[in-house]
């Protein structure tokens, strides 16, 4: 996935997720972030308490 220009000078991965829903149904909390046009972002806080963002 090709990174959006307002997020170019942020490091990090981008990844395409295919289905939210599942990541809900397994009782992952998300929070949403500030949109792009043609983006959803969301985060959400892994077991180790580290945040990752989609």
């Amino acid at each position: 996935m090709v990174k959006p220009a307002p997020l170019i000078p942020n490091v990090g991965l981008l990844y395409r997720v295919a289905d939210i829903q599942h990541l809900t149904r397994h009782g992952v909390i998300l929070q949403e972030e500030i949109q792009i046009p043609g983006q959803i972002r969301f985060s959400f806080y892994d077991p180790f308490n580290d945040r990752i963002e989609l």
